[in-house]
């Protein structure tokens, strides 16, 4: 039996397997900006919080993960990544205020780009939504008439055990 457009049995019926095949434009090549992926598989931002700490620094467990997700033509879109330590949103987030980070980040996209992927980052400032234990005391920028409403919550930190 071939199905390559001709006329099939099928018990009682005949199916033209031409007609009953859908399109697949998921694996159509896409014209994003400048940029030609080579299907519609995009891996959104996830929020992994992976960075090593301390310092937000994509690290290791980084590179690992969004190398073994690269594929030619593919597109991967990175957690939001934070610009400053006075807009950092939450621990393990990582950043790209740093020489350590910025390292981080051309590792990880030399490895994407050396498989023939894309990257994006989502550059973020968390704004009022911040918080000074999470910003090494500094103080979070945002727009001093606005307050925001509810409550944030805040990580617990707990030193080490030791023994």
């Amino acid at each position: 039996m071939k199905t390559n457009g001709e006329t099939v049995a099928r018990g009682k019926a005949s199916v033209n397997t031409q007609q009953a095949r859908p399109t697949q434009p998921l694996f159509t090549p896409v014209q994003a900006g400048p940029f030609t992926l080579a299907h519609r598989v995009v891996m959104a931002a996830l929020t992994r919080s992976r960075s090593e700490q301390p310092g937000d620094i994509p690290g290791d467990l980084m590179l690992e993960y969004c190398t073994q997700r690269a594929s030619e033509g593919g597109l991967i879109i990175s957690e939001a990544t934070s610009i400053s330590i006075a807009g950092r949103g939450w621990f393990g987030a990582p950043g790209m205020y740093s020489g350590e980070q910025v390292a981080g980040w051309k590792r990880i996209t030399s490895a994407i780009h050396g498989k023939g992927g894309y990257i994006f980052s989502p550059l973020w400032h968390e704004g009022r939504s911040s918080h000074v234990s999470m910003t090494t005391a500094q103080h979070p920028w945002r727009h001093p008439s606005i307050r925001n409403t509810g409550s944030i919550p805040q990580p617990t930190l707990r030193p080490p055990m030791v023994g």
